[in-house]
């Protein structure tokens, strides 16, 4: 410390000055050597994607990981709100968020469900078409928990991991998504 007040002297600048810039000088080393660290750390984890399978975990590598939480909650509570119903049920729902007409070439199971007070028929523009009914407290729940999954509104970060982990653009309006979300067979 005795070199500082020499310095100070040498070049007009009080002392304190001289030591805070130092110690600016020191944090930003810090933080330099922190940020050199987080690369070095994301590097490794670019190397361990490019080495792994695709499907083989690296959704959890780009996503944050509260994110990947909220993400899968939401999707694990429409599993549980889709399980109880009749598959016919399930991808008429589908149908409904993503705005597509269900027009079965089999009506019985329709009919069946109609029966139940699960889905409603109505006639449309092109003949009969079918929906589910949301006065039923079980339909309700699942087409407001699929209502919530559709406008959660990913990151770019959690749409690329969804594509690279099943080879998928991330859009509900694609039954190929919920196929591979367990969601529909």
């Amino acid at each position: 410390m005795t070199l500082l007040p020499n310095v100070a002297a040498a070049t007009r600048v009080a002392a304190p000055e001289h030591q805070a810039a130092l110690n600016l000088a020191e944090r930003r080393g810090l933080e330099l050597e922190e940020a050199t660290g987080e690369i070095g750390v994301l590097r490794s984890k670019l190397i361990t994607m490019a080495a792994e399978e695709p499907g083989s975990g690296r959704k959890q590598i780009l996503v944050a990981g509260n994110e990947r939480h909220e993400f899968d909650a939401l999707v694990g509570e429409l599993e549980e709100e889709l399980r109880p119903l009749p598959w016919i049920v399930v991808d008429v729902l589908f149908h409904r968020v993503a705005r597509h007409d269900f027009r079965p070439d089999d009506w019985s199971d329709v009919e069946r469900e109609v029966a139940n007070g699960f889905l409603s028929e109505y006639e449309g523009d092109r003949g009969p078409v079918v929906d589910i009914n949301t006065s039923d407290p079980r339909v309700r729940r699942a087409y407001e928990t699929a209502r919530a999954l559709m406008d959660y509104g990913p990151s770019s970060e959690l749409k690329q991991a969804f594509e690279v982990e099943h080879d998928l653009d991330l859009d509900f309006g694609n039954r190929r998504v919920w196929v591979a979300l367990s969601m529909l067979q």
